[in-house]
This record gives C-alpha cells, structure tokens and sequence, in this order.
C-alpha cells in the first residue's frame, strides 16, 4: 500500500468516528502542518458570513481522541513529505477530500495573518522584511514597523512565521529576502530573487539592506539617524 492509499485509509476511518458530531449542510476544514521534524494544527472550523468558526472543534477533538494515535490527522500529515501545510475538508455522511498547498495558497494565508495582526494592533500599515539563513534549520530575522494611532512603530517579529518557513521550501530555498507591504485591502511582496509567475517583484536590495563595507564614521552616524528602520539596522550590525 503506497502513502496515497494510506492517507485514504486513515482519512475514511476518521471520518466515520467524527460523523456523528458534524451538523447538516457544513462544510468543515482542518489545515495541518508536516515541517519536517513535528506535526501541527488540525483544529476543525467552518466559515460562517466570512468568519472562522470553531463552535464544534472541542467535541470533534474529543472524539478523535477515541482512535488510536496512528488514526489521527497529525499521523495522516507525516505521510505527505516533509514542509507540506495541508488542508482537510469533510461534510456531514461523507468522506474527506485533501489539498497540498502551494505558493499562491501560502501566500494567502500569510495575507490572513497580517490582516490578524493588524486587527491586534490596530494597525493601517504593516511593513516586514524578512532573512532566510540555513544552518541545521530554516532561521528566519525579521525587521519591520506598523502604523497606528500611536503612530510609526519599529518591530522584528516575523508575522506568518511558519507559513514563511513553508514558503522558502516551497520556492525550492532559492528566497533569500522577502519584504512584505501590507495595508486594509493590498498586500505587496518583493523578493531577493523575484518571483514574478507568484506575484514576488524585484527587491531593491540596495535599498533595504545598505552596504557599509566602505562607510566612514560621518556615513554610520547618518544611518543612525536616519529613523529608516533598515539603515539604522544595517549601521548597528555593521558596528
């Protein structure tokens, strides 16, 4: 049996356990997480007036707990290869259909995380730059700001952290900068290098991440006080 029939198998035994807890007429998603070293997600909802749902998450949990650990979706996702996010769907008296994400998806739910974040925030602008190294693993540096009422803030946290993650490997680890541009309605993506059959454009490298091999104390100074946030960044590391 390959892992296709596998999946299958464990996909039909589930779904007859969680049946009875599934209403009439809705549909129900789970998205799991294989990164190549753990499994993640796997928390059922539905999508109501363009909302996520999780009214019937708990009993769903609850009752797959009754199935042995090797018939659960966290082992069902192990079967699809390493750095894949997965998304489930099942209804009511049927059986479960499957979809491996790709780079538009991704890129997609990178948008609905910046759209959460900036609920958290109250924010107008999001601005991220992100860094992928590779040593042992994935590393992710980010440097960025938000606008709100306060008005600019600076930040470094990576938002969609793991669907970054996902996204490098699904660019084949070719990505080495990503700037992300966000405001209500419009998100922009540029990349070192670009991708433009996925809507990445050319990022100004020059730009954002300034080359101060040759810079003189007066050209620090001035990165420092430039309130640019990746000058500013650039002349600390450099120092």
């Amino acid at each position: 049996m390959d892992n296709t029939e596998k999946i299958e198998a464990m996909l039909n035994e589930i779904a007859v356990q969680i049946d009875p807890e599934l209403e009439q007429d809705t549909i129900y998603f789970a998205k799991c997480v294989n990164n190549g070293t753990f499994t993640s997600g796997g928390r059922f909802y539905f999508v109501k007036d363009g909302q996520f749902c999780f009214d019937h998450a708990d009993r769903i949990k609850a009752t797959m707990r009754e199935l042995s650990p090797s018939r659960r979706l966290s082992r069902v996702t192990r079967l699809f290869p390493d750095y894949s996010k997965i998304v489930f769907q099942i209804e009511k008296g049927g059986s479960f259909t499957y979809r491996r994400y790709d780079v538009p998806m991704l890129l997609n739910d990178i948008l609905l995380e910046f759209e959460k974040r900036s609920r958290n925030l109250n924010a107008k602008r999001i601005e991220s730059m992100v860094e992928f190294t590779e040593k042992n693993d994935i590393q992710l540096y980010a440097t960025g700001s938000y606008e709100n009422a306060d008005g600019v803030q600076t930040n470094d946290f990576a938002i969609g952290r793991q669907d970054l993650g996902l996204l490098y490997h699904a660019l084949n680890r070719k990505m080495r900068r990503l700037l992300i541009r966000w405001q209500p309605d419009q998100i922009e993506f540029y990349g070192d290098p670009a991708f433009p059959e996925h809507n990445i454009a050319a990022l100004d490298v020059g730009r954002y991440i300034p080359d101060l091999t040759d810079a003189s104390f007066a050209d620090l100074v001035a990165h420092l006080e430039s309130g640019d946030v990746y000058r500013i960044r650039a002349a600390i590391e450099y120092i």
